[in-house]
């Protein structure tokens, strides 16, 4: 059940806090029965696609409306038919299919009377609501830029714990590490730890972390930060208790020390030196601890496997379960009204030439020709009466029928379902059997009986790094998976909402829904669909997590043995830095820059006022904030003959403005004059990584 929740889950992309959002509603009109974009209609459209074509972020909502004539399924229908022309006409524009959100409400929200046109047409129409980002500052720009980089991991208390960084970042937790700031301890199990490395110029200036101390420029070797966090406490370290940190660089220097940040009013991070040391250490030469026979312990642990594994392609139709159309009451006919008849008598013969008379017989004219035409409705509506009644003793009966095919309908469809997750657990089973088995092999070939390449074996073989998976398997197992989502899909009822829901990013498509969706011969309900599925695994199998408990136990041991040792793993960079540290919060690797004052030069650089202004000394791996004054020029003091850009980030009218210049400090070096321009989301996020 948990892998069926996990499944069906699927993420709703939204519009960030971090910005202002703004809304523009287009209107298209339909006519009479039609679900046909008229010319005005495409001409919305492409108003619509003028405004969003320069947008990064924007989200469009549609929802499809009718007027009251014809039945109330009807109009349900026929507006989610008009919603979904909108919905194809904005994908033939070149727009992006999971922007566009959709909805349809037939008859139940009438349109208020606007002015010049009739109440009916009025509500012949679908409304395209676009929503979209403005920043109205440079810190919202900036925090909207920044990746998401936290690496979050829960603490056990089975001892010294290591945590390995995306960007190849060390540590070594000690066990009962952390208290509250009262002083409260706090087991290590219930310690959520956050690890975020800034491997880069570009994730600094986008965290605004600068490379100063006392407002000296320090040449940086690295920087990441690190919390701890249990519930809603921030944690620090018991007194004793230091995390050992190994930090890749490509900056290895001597004399490095530690320094710890803190944000400034202007939201930059300043460091503080705490005089510890940051050593320089090349771990090419690693110790190496004897295991012997632990190879072939961990080959002997491979799991066995079906003998009937070898699976075929095939080509097969899976027909949609027919839902039962759902019986709505019948609508009453109304009567209609007799006309009045003209008052007076009729005038004698003396007024024969008189308006009198001529008035008189030809309001009696008038009325006689709608009495007859009231008699032939009045006829009509005794037809209609008769068939309302007739449908109103049958309406009962269909709805209790209809009761009972959804019962039996749901039933179908829900075994439909069990029978594929069933098969689901099978072949996941499967599929993680020969990943454990890839697993023992690959790190059984790294050990060669000595000191083991990962501390966590379960950590290792949950990311699968290096492990050569079975793509048939792989294939099986997703080939299943998107059968339970169509049949969700079609449980559902919303089938329009759940389709998008599935294009979303990171899902798999459905049968090629999109696009058939985007070249308009999707009408109505899937009725059926060639797909094809291959490498089907039908043999029942589950995996021995007695195997993934050894494992477990094994791996403990091993890095209890290393911990002993003093041993930490191997890296793929041989350069590093090594500490044991007392702070947490902002960690950087530096060493104030060895400049002397008379190679000190200063640059004068002006921009827009409501823009941040950062230097990037590249020889240094530094980055320098600067703070405009008055005029917007802002000033500092950098030193001669080395390589900079000057880097200038901000907003004009809601969008990212962008200016960037290279330059190599002179002793009298020219004021710059950035001039920025607006640039798209994208463009400011690439410039920003390649500093």
């Amino acid at each position: 059940m948990k892998k069926l929740l996990f499944i069906l889950a699927f993420i709703c992309t939204g519009l960030t806090l971090f910005a202002q959002e703004h809304s523009h509603t287009f209107t298209l009109y339909f006519d009479t029965d039609s679900s046909a974009l008229t010319a005005a209609s495409r001409a919305s459209l492409d108003s619509v696609k003028n405004l969003v074509k320069d947008l990064d972020e924007y989200q469009i909502e549609l929802s499809g409306h009718t007027d009251q004539q014809g039945s109330i399924w009807y109009n349900q229908r026929l507006s989610e038919r008009r919603e979904v022309a909108a919905f194809t006409g904005l994908t033939e524009l070149g727009l992006n299919a999971e922007r566009i959100r959709t909805a349809h409400f037939g008859e139940q929200k009438l349109a208020e009377r606007i002015a010049g046109q009739e109440d009916i047409a009025a509500n012949r129409r679908v409304e395209v609501k676009v929503s979209y980002l403005q920043f109205s500052s440079t810190e919202e720009l900036l925090r909207y830029t920044r990746m998401q980089s936290e690496q979050v991991t829960q603490l056990n208390d089975n001892g010294a714990q290591e945590i390995t960084g995306e960007k190849g970042t060390q540590l070594m937790i000690p066990n009962d590490a952390f208290q509250t700031k009262d002083g409260r301890p706090v087991d290590n199990s219930k310690v959520t730890f956050v690890l975020e490395e800034f491997p880069g110029m570009g994730s600094a200036v986008s965290h605004g972390l600068s490379t100063l101390s006392d407002g000296k420029i320090l040449e940086s070797g690295g920087m990441f930060r690190m919390e701890a966090i249990a519930g809603e406490d921030t944690l620090v370290l018991r007194d004793g208790k230091r995390i050992d940190v190994l930090m890749p660089s490509k900056n290895l220097q001597k004399g490095m020390s530690v320094f710890v940040g803190e944000r400034n009013a202007q939201g930059d991070v300043i460091w503080q030196d705490t005089k510890q040391s940051f050593a320089a250490v090349d771990t090419t030469p690693t110790p190496k601890m004897p295991l012997p026979g632990m190879s072939n312990k961990l080959l002997a642990m491979q799991v066995d496997l079906p003998v009937n594994t070898k699976y075929r392609s095939f080509q097969f139709e899976y027909a949609r379960p027919m839902q039962p159309i759902k019986p709505h009451a019948p609508r009453k006919p109304k009567e209609p009204k007799e006309p009045l008849k003209p008052d007076g008598e009729e005038p004698g013969w003396t007024y024969i030439f008189n308006s009198t008379w001529k008035n008189f017989y030809k309001a009696q004219h008038r009325y006689e020709e709608k009495m007859a035409t009231y008699n032939q409705r009045y006829e009509g509506y005794l037809t209609r009466q008769a068939e309302y009644e007739a449908k109103m003793k049958q309406w009962p009966l269909d709805s209790v029928k209809y009761v009972s095919d959804m019962a039996d309908w749901k039933l179908y469809v829900e075994s439909q379902i069990e029978e594929r997750v069933a098969l689901l657990d099978s072949v996941s089973s499967f599929y993680d059997a020969l990943r454990f088995n890839a697993a023992l092999r690959s790190i059984a070939g790294k050990m060669n009986d000595s000191v083991f390449y990962r501390a966590n074996l379960l950590q290792y073989f949950q990311k699968g790094s290096g492990v050569d998976l079975d793509i048939d398997a792989k294939n099986a197992r997703e080939w299943v998976l998107q059968e339970i989502m169509f049949l969700e899909l079609i449980k559902s009822g919303n089938e329009i909402e759940h389709k998008k829901q599935i294009y979303s990013k990171g899902q798999p498509d459905i049968y090629k829904f999109r696009r058939q969706l985007a070249r308009g011969k999707f009408t109505g309900y899937m009725r059926g669909y060639n797909a094809y599925r291959g490498n089907q695994v039908y043999t029942a199998f589950t995996m021995d997590e007695t195997k993934t408990a050894t494992l477990i136990e094994l791996g403990k041991d091993i890095a209890a043995q290393k911990r002993a040792l003093g041993i930490f793993d191997r890296t793929s960079i041989s350069e590093v830095y090594s500490a044991s540290l007392g702070n947490m919060g902002f960690i950087n690797c530096d060493r104030f820059a060895d400049v002397p004052p008379n190679m000190m030069a200063q640059l004068d650089v002006k921009s827009n006022p409501n823009s941040k202004l950062y230097v990037v000394v590249h020889d240094l791996n530094s980055v320098i904030p600067l703070y405009s004054g008055h005029d917007s020029t802002a000033a500092a003091a950098l030193p001669v003959g080395k390589e900079v850009t000057i880097l200038s980030i901000g907003t004009h009218e809601g969008k990212p403005t962008l200016a960037m210049e290279h330059a190599v400090i002179k002793q009298d070096h020219p004021r710059i004059v950035l001039q920025p321009r607006m640039v798209t989301l994208e463009t400011l996020n690439k410039v920003v990584a390649k500093l």
